[in-house]
């Protein structure tokens, strides 16, 4: 991963959510966000962009409007004054392991899809 070397430059563990947990999703929303306003390297600052905008979506949908505000302050809390990079590699597994599920939901779709097509 090309992003990854851009994270290492960071040290120490950072928050303490469970990966997959609505507070993870926050923490991991706050600290790519950060990340790419820090990051000097665009296609870092990008790819963090993008990672925030993933956690955003998932933060949007299992987080009522009303409870937002409190769940962000929370895990500004959780992160505040602690190196973002441990943090930042969590947030990235995370995303793989995502998208590990979504390239085995395409490959049985085509699987399907070329089964049907050739009856």
């Amino acid at each position: 991963m090309w992003w990854l070397a851009g994270l290492l430059a960071f040290q120490a563990p950072v928050g303490s959510a469970t990966p997959g947990s609505s507070d993870f999703d926050v923490q991991c929303m706050l600290v790519t966000q950060q990340a790419a306003t820090e990051i000097e390297d665009k296609q870092i600052a990008l790819a963090n962009q993008v990672a925030a905008m993933f956690f955003m979506g998932r933060v949007d949908g299992a987080i009522a409007q009303g409870q937002l505000a409190a769940a962000a302050e929370r895990a500004g809390e959780a992160i505040k004054g602690k190196p973002l990079g441990p943090m930042l590699i969590q947030c990235g597994d995370f995303m793989q392991q995502r998208g590990k599920i979504f390239e085995k939901i395409g490959a049985e779709v085509e699987a399907r899809e070329g089964r049907r097509s050739t009856r």
